[in-house]
């Protein structure tokens, strides 16, 4: 893969892949170094075949490689996903960061998952635990709660 190539897919889903490994972290540190670690191994899939839908791929690694770290940090680490002004979420709109932290942890993962990687109940599923069905009833959940808080400017397609 050439350089220029591989910088526009830095460029392209940096930030969607970090805000992807903080879900599930919480940790700003430790989600550059999976975000890293998941473009590193992207790179690496690429010279042997050609990656289709390299998004899904980088959130897919994201994730994967986020909740092993996860299992490996102290307990204190593993606090609620709270929306701040640094870090890996301070790109998203006030008022979005506000709606997602008055969802529980487990929502905002879901939504994330799903709505952000493109993930499958199914796929969320064997992430979160639960069945697929559970899965989109908190999503549908979720949802229904961003737009209460949104407003219909912000409803989902």
């Amino acid at each position: 893969m050439d350089k220029s190539a591989a910088e526009q897919l830095y460029r392209t889903y940096g930030r969607l892949v970090k805000y992807v490994a903080f879900s599930v972290l919480e940790n700003d540190e430790k989600s550059e170094d999976v975000m890293m670690e998941s473009f590193a191994r992207l790179f690496e899939a690429l010279e042997k075949r050609p990656i289709p839908n390299p998004k899904a791929y980088l959130c897919r690694i994201a994730v994967r490689l986020a909740l092993k770290e996860k299992k490996s940090l102290p307990e204190e680490l593993n606090e609620d996903l709270v929306c701040s002004d640094s870090g890996a979420l301070a790109n998203l709109e006030e008022d979005l960061c506000k709606a997602m932290n008055g969802l529980s942890v487990l929502e905002r993962k879901t939504v994330t998952l799903r709505a952000v990687c493109e993930m499958s109940y199914f796929e969320i599923s064997r992430i979160l635990g639960g069945t697929a069905l559970s899965v989109q009833s908190r999503y549908r959940r979720a949802i229904r709660k961003l737009r209460a808080e949104l407003g219909e400017g912000y409803a989902e397609k």
